[in-house]
């Protein structure tokens, strides 16, 4: 059996001391001393001698566990692939930084207090907390913080003083309508479901000096399910109301798919009549009949973020909310 490849025989093959050899392969925070260029022939070295990590070792010197707690409710319709979304950018992450996964799904309140107790009590050095936002989680994540235990979140919106990484909601609307805007539309219909977004809407068609037609607004937020039905039930209302319209921003791709196979059902095209787009860029914008265009939330960039950013807490560092930006996605249904 080969002999177990150590620090110092890298340090040795490399002509650099062992502490430089250290920083880089245990991924410590304070890199002082080690140059980029350095630190690049470290890992080729340890790579081609096989050096392998001994986690307890590093664990007994760092008094760390190299382990991440992940608490999901998940998030978005079914095949939204908002929930899979985050777990890739996790996964992406923590492997990129020798980290392990404690993995908890949770439904509600008091599933998430049971996850929350069961994760705590495991070998973690701080926990990812994401999907869907309960406010009513809040008090039991401070504590948990006020203990020692760092958390991050994943949400739509910050959940009381914990550091979020989010999207920025009232772009997201604007980014859709301004979009179906410069494409020619000049009456605009809205399937609703947060306000932030419905926010955007109303900014974009402000700005643009369109009006706001209520009879084209469907939905309240956060009561009306997310699902291809709704869709077509908004769509069969704007059709029934006697208001013209050339354009959908719907807060959902499920909204907009359903939107889009009401209006063939009548007999309308899109886009040349009705121009649609949704939100998440969803696998289900390439299952209809005409590919959906969409604003996407850049989840999985998200999730690395918050890993990154978790293990700078773990280091001690402050960490704050970052509000990513939304990403137009163009396909046909735009007239794109």
């Amino acid at each position: 059996m080969a002999a177990m490849v150590t620090l110092k025989d890298i340090a040795e093959a490399l002509n650099v001391s062992i502490p430089q050899v250290s920083k880089v392969l245990n991924h410590s925070h304070s890199t002082v001393g080690v140059s980029a260029e350095t630190a690049r022939r470290i890992r080729q070295a340890a790579e081609a001698m096989g050096y392998v990590r001994n986690r307890t070792a590093a664990a007994l010197r760092t008094g760390r566990h190299n382990t991440i707690g992940v608490l999901i409710q998940p998030w978005g319709a079914v095949g939204s692939g908002l929930t899979e979304a985050l777990l890739t950018g996790i996964a992406e992450e923590t492997a990129l930084r020798d980290q392990h996964i404690e993995l908890r799904f949770y439904r509600g309140q008091d599933e998430f207090h049971r996850a929350l107790a069961r994760i705590n009590g495991a070998a973690i050095d701080g926990l990812i907390v994401a999907g869907v936002r309960n406010s009513e989680c809040a008090d039991a994540l401070e504590r948990v913080v006020a203990d020692g235990l760092p958390v991050v979140t994943v949400h739509i919106e910050a959940v009381g003083t914990l550091p979020n990484m989010q999207c920025n909601e009232r772009e997201v609307g604007r980014l859709a309508t301004e979009h179906l805007i410069e494409q020619g539309c000049t009456s605009i219909a809205h399937i609703r479901f947060t306000p932030r977004r419905y926010e955007g809407y109303v900014d974009a068609l402000r700005n643009a000096g369109l009006p706001l037609r209520e009879a084209l607004v469907y939905g309240t937020p956060h009561r009306l399910e997310v699902n291809v039905e709704n869709g077509q039930r908004a769509t069969e209302r704007f059709l029934a109301c006697g208001v013209a319209f050339d354009g959908i921003v719907a807060e959902s791709d499920f909204f907009a798919m359903g939107a889009m196979v009401k209006l063939i059902q009548e007999g309308l095209c899109v886009p040349d009549d009705v121009k649609i787009i949704g939100v998440d860029d969803s696998p289900i914008c390439l299952c209809g009949p005409v590919p959906l265009s969409s604003v996407s939330l850049d989840v999985p960039a998200r999730a690395r973020l918050a890993v990154r950013k978790l293990l700078d807490a773990v280091a001690g560092e402050a960490v704050q909310s970052i509000t990513c930006t939304p990403a137009l996605v163009v396909r046909r249904s735009s007239g794109g």
